[in-house]
């Protein structure tokens, strides 16, 4: 998200809590495509299908977290925001619900999350094995998510209510945007397995279709590093959906052993604590990657040849090769399978973890002072934290404000720090740097001096100008390629 939609949040903020009104427009709304890597992130880390989660924000607000007057968006029952979070328990804090769309798209993903857990404890009906990997299990879910009504039961529709006419069950309606919006197969469930009126009995098991669909959810392997990430603590078991054995608490960190297993519903991970033993099988929904063990990573490398890149708009883009360079690399990713967006800007959490990906670091003795460190993505927590123990980033008053876009200048400053250039620097001719500080000038010097980047024209260097993946991909892969990293990693 933009440091400018951000800004705009924070105002809306202070607009709500002291009730004066002022009509902000559609622009309060970040991009379809802006949401939707929020939704992906989260879905993620949270070991949902991602595009099951895009087709409920579809669904549900049409990607419109902020009505045009620039209030937030609330349904007719109350409901609140992108997600259209019901919020009667109290459950979640309703001022972050409706000033902070990441946390509302969270609240989205546990909420999902439970309705999960009503069908695999048997609460309400399974499909198949209720492998979460697979789209058509999360059948019952999704009707849950909109209410484990009878209105929802595909027999009974159309549905007369006293004052309107429901024409389509959720789970249908979702079933339509992943068909139409996201070209994703999806079978339908024999609605025959259900009765002609009311609700299934919770017993009920329907088998999978014919042909089922992949989702993209992603499970660990032998050595990975994760963090717990729950509201209070995560019951650690004996055995995949065995007997509790203990608790592993919100935010403590183990290493995964072994390979993950499918079992009641969930993927379970057994855990090793950091004296290697270890504490038992967690399931895999609440804990998410901070570091890929290197001997996977090694793994990937030898397995480069293999790696089919399918961006299909970098295909006429000057930055291609550069782009696909570090794809194989696995430093740089796509925002899809399909579209890498090389136009998008890049987060500052962005630019610390393809920086992490290409060099080794130290873990030196440094007290980690960042204010808003909670704001850090888990994905680019590790890569954050070590950058700023190595003094690569740093702070102003105490926020890095990770999820603002970079500028051209936090850029050079930061691979200032890392790049080492022998002999002397160029003479440079840029007009507008003389606002620079020291460590920003030094950076300039050494990046520009090893060819790593240019002005926009001989007399401008824009240093507050955010930085594009396109352009961000070519002076990375310039500086793997020619080796000028301190410590690069192979």
């Amino acid at each position: 998200m933009s440091f400018k939609k951000m800004l705009f949040m924070t105002i809306l903020t202070i607009i709500l809590t002291t009730n004066i009104f002022l009509a902000y427009g559609d622009d309060l709304n970040p991009s379809k495509e802006e949401l939707e890597s929020m939704i992906e992130e989260v879905a993620l880390k949270r070991g949902i299908p991602s595009v099951i989660m895009k087709a409920i924000a579809r669904t549900e607000s049409v990607f419109q977290h902020y009505e045009s007057d620039g209030s937030v968006k609330i349904g007719s029952s109350g409901s609140i925001g992108l997600m259209q979070i019901h919020n009667a328990r109290g459950t979640f804090d309703d001022s972050r619900l409706r000033t902070d769309i990441y946390y509302n798209i969270e609240a989205g993903a546990e909420i999902l999350l439970e309705k999960w857990e009503m069908s695999a404890s048997r609460k309400i009906p399974t499909v198949g094995n209720m492998d979460p990997n697979i789209l058509e299990s999360w059948y019952f879910p999704l009707w849950a998510y909109n209410g484990y009504v009878e209105s929802n039961n595909p027999n009974m529709i159309p549905y007369y209510f006293s004052t309107w006419t429901k024409k389509y069950c959720y789970q249908d309606l979702i079933h339509l945007v992943l068909e139409t919006e996201y070209n994703q197969e999806l079978s339908y469930i024999d609605a025959t397995y259900l009765p002609a009126q009311g609700l299934p009995d919770k017993t009920l098991n329907i088998p999978y279709p014919e042909e089922i669909h992949k989702g993209d959810v992603v499970l660990f392997s032998e050595g990975d590093r994760v963090r717990i990430k729950t509201r209070s603590s995560l019951n650690l078991r004996q055995e995949p959906d065995g007997e509790i054995i203990g608790k592993a608490i919100n935010g403590e960190e183990y290493t995964v052993i072994g390979d993950p297993q499918l079992k009641g519903g969930y993927y379970w991970q057994e855990l090793r604590d950091e004296n290697g033993n270890s504490v038992g099988w967690a399931a895999r929904n609440w804990m998410v990657l901070i570091e890929k063990n290197e001997k996977s990573n090694q793994n990937d490398e030898n397995n480069q040849e293999n790696i089919t890149i399918k961006f299909q708009d970098i295909e006429n883009h000057w930055a291609r090769e550069y782009i696909e360079n570090l794809f194989i690399k696995g430093i740089v990713k796509g925002k899809s399978d399909l579209e890498f967006k090389p136009n998008d800007e890049v987060t500052k959490e962005e630019f610390y973890v393809m920086i992490n990906r290409i060099i080794e670091l130290e873990n030196p003795e440094k007290e980690v002072n960042i204010k808003d460190l909670d704001q850090v993505s888990d994905w680019a927590f590790e890569a954050t934290y070590m950058l700023y123990k190595n003094d690569i980033i740093g702070t102003k008053d105490g926020y890095l404000i990770p999820k603002a876009c970079i500028t051209r200048k936090e850029v050079v400053e930061s691979l200032g720090k890392v790049v080492n250039v022998d002999g002397d620097y160029k003479p440079i001719n840029f007009e507008d740097i003389g606002e620079l500080n020291e460590d920003e000038l030094e950076g300039l010097l050494k990046v520009y001096s090893a060819g790593l980047i240019k002005g926009k024209d001989e007399k401008t260097f824009a240093p507050d100008d955010l930085i594009t993946r396109a352009e961000l991909s070519k002076l990375l892969s310039m500086l793997y390629e020619k080796d000028l990293v301190y410590n690069i990693q192979n």
